[in-house]
């Protein structure tokens, strides 16, 4: 988790990426933006806001070898060289336009910014912030004549709720972390996938959110269609309880606190936790599939999907 109570904006870019299904180019500024005390103030809440409560954290991947990861590079040169942060800033919206070939890619405003003193995890760090503002609000503004005051209507920037956005800390401890939001669902692999190259780094907070989604899989697939609605809440609810109480997860501590004095239920839980594992493994691509082999090795009959 972060903490950026103390973090001071020090340089920001701001370019356009347009939209190639709508044949539009990139629009690169020729400067860096000039920031007032007030702008940096509230772009800081835009920013930044979003990410205070982020657990998941990310690390830099490429299918062939992550040297080869595009903004990987460009983030070790700036932490390197602060002077070069607009020249690689412009390498940054090039690189996000390559990637927007899908015709529901919005176009939008790229913001790319350079942080001081911004915390993870106890460390003081330097970071590079990138964000996409895709959509425009609409607002209402009163403009003063002699007599009469009148009203427009104008579009902007709503700083109420950031569109796309990831952080790259430079922590001499763990790497390049990255930490990301994607508030649009229709684009799902273009931002994390197809522009950053991310993926999920396996600590703590990785293995417990797993963990996690296993047993509400196994509350939905195995107790909801065996028992009722209530037992598979109370069974989400006590393992919820577990993980607050728990800082590291220990299967066999697990298994006693969650079905004590119900052998059968435990079983069936270790049993679905490795065909999870095996469907995970060969990539099975439905789920029906998984299902089956879990209740054909139960000898059960299966649920009707």
């Amino acid at each position: 988790m972060i903490n950026v109570e103390s973090t001071q904006l020090g340089q920001l870019a701001i370019h356009r990426v347009g939209s190639k299904h709508n044949e539009e180019d990139v629009f690169i500024s020729e400067k860096p933006t000039e920031l007032t005390e007030e702008l940096t103030e509230l772009l800081n809440n835009y920013f930044l806001k979003p990410f205070v409560k982020t657990t998941e954290k990310f690390e830099f991947v490429h299918e062939v070898e992550v040297e080869y990861n595009i903004l990987k590079d460009i983030a070790e040169k700036v932490f390197q060289n602060e002077e070069l942060f607009f020249e690689e800033s412009e390498k940054i919206v090039k690189h996000l336009f390559d990637q927007s070939n899908h015709p529901h890619i919005k176009a939008g405003d790229l913001f790319v910014a350079y942080f001081d003193e911004m915390y993870l995890d106890g460390e003081l760090l330097n970071a590079i912030g990138i964000f996409k503002s895709e959509r425009k609000d609409s607002f209402l503004k009163l403009s003063k004549k002699e007599t009469q005051l009148e009203l427009l209507s104008e579009e902007g920037i709503s700083v109420k709720k950031l569109d796309k956005g990831c952080i790259i800390l430079n922590s001499s401890e763990k790497g390049l972390v990255v930490l990301s939001v994607d508030n649009n669902n229709y684009d799902a692999n273009y931002w994390k996938k197809d522009f950053l190259s991310i993926d999920y780094i396996k600590d703590d907070n990785y293995e417990t959110k797993a963990y996690m989604d296993l047993c509400k899989s196994f509350a939905k697939d195995v107790i909801g269609n065996n028992e009722t609605k209530k037992e598979e809440i109370d069974f989400i609810t006590q393992s919820v309880k577990f993980f607050e109480e728990n800082e590291h997860v220990e299967t066999e501590n697990f298994n006693e606190a969650l079905f004590d004095g119900v052998e059968e239920l435990k079983e069936d839980f270790v049993d679905y936790k490795k065909l999870t594992k095996q469907n995970m493994m060969f990539k099975f691509p439905i789920r029906s599939i998984f299902l089956n082999l879990f209740y054909n090795a139960k000898k059960r009959p299966s649920p009707i999907l």
